[in-house]
């Protein structure tokens, strides 16, 4: 109920206004009003919440190789990426997406920091091998007639890290990150062109196994920031059932047919009125 002091003047509210003074002026708004979000929205942000929620398990096993390669925005480009692979999801899931329903391959190639790409400081491949009885092995192969990675001036020795978070798909939330040794290079000396490595883990169940790589750079015994030589990514994101890699299929959208296809409510099909 709207109050009158004087001429023109209210104190209260009146309908969908509410009247007030602030000093010696008298001030009019709008009363708030509630929206009820649709129940598409609810569950888009209750995928999202999941979506986010996957990218800080890795975004923590990963801590050690943020710190020293990740940039500003990291945090928000990692799940920009989570959410594509959310987004790989049939839309008919909408509300109920988790993460072993979505394209993981779509996590590979992502950059720690956007300065320099890890594919152009490392030359070398890194390819990764699943034995289902519980072993992975992980294999760098130098390119033929190609440095193993891009010469840096004054560099006194080539780190190349690795990191494999493993987290398992059956029971959300569990999940180990381990960190391999260095790969430590030293200008001058010669280098295998296969350097292999073999980890035991568990590969029971369901799981995500992601496979990140690192470089960087000493010059006499300190490490180099020149951000034009040191970089990281994620190099595999696999789906593992039993040890065994799990394809993604993208699902088809059902398409319309249309009345031509169909024959139904054309000129010219043919009613068998009898």
């Amino acid at each position: 109920m709207a109050i009158a002091n004087g001429m023109n003047r209210f104190r209260g509210s009146l309908s969908d206004f509410v009247f007030y003074t602030r000093g010696k002026k008298q001030v009019v708004r709008k009363k708030a009003t509630s929206y009820k979000l649709s129940e598409n929205t609810i569950k888009s942000g209750r995928d999202f919440g999941e979506a986010t929620r996957n990218s800080s398990y890795l975004r923590k096993a990963f801590k050690s190789l943020v710190k020293h390669y990740g940039n500003d925005d990291f945090h928000n480009r990692l799940n920009k990426n989570f959410t594509r692979v959310f987004n790989s999801i049939p839309s008919e899931m909408l509300g109920n997406k988790h993460l072993n329903q979505g394209n993981l391959k779509l996590l590979e190639g992502f950059q720690f920091n956007t300065g320099r790409k890890f594919a152009s400081l490392c030359y070398a491949r890194l390819g990764v091998n699943i034995d289902p009885a519980n072993f992975i092995t992980f294999t760098w192969e130098k390119p033929k007639d190609e440095h193993f990675f891009r010469l840096v001036p004054n560099a006194t020795r080539t780190y190349i890290q690795m990191m494999v978070f493993q987290y398992d798909l059956d029971d959300g939330g569990q999940y180990e990150c381990i960190r391999l040794n260095d790969l430590v290079i030293e200008p001058g000396k010669p280098i295998d062109p296969k350097i292999s490595l073999k980890l035991e883990v568990d590969l029971k169940g369901e799981k995500a196994l992601i496979v990140a790589a690192g470089i960087y750079h000493d010059t006499k015994g300190t490490r180099s920031y020149d951000k034009r030589y040191f970089g990281c990514m994620i190099t595999h994101a696999l789906h593992l059932k039993e040890g065994v890699e799990v394809p993604f299929v993208e699902a088809k959208e059902e398409k319309m047919k249309s009345p031509e296809e169909t024959g139904v409510g054309t000129w010219g099909s043919s009613l068998n009125l009898e």
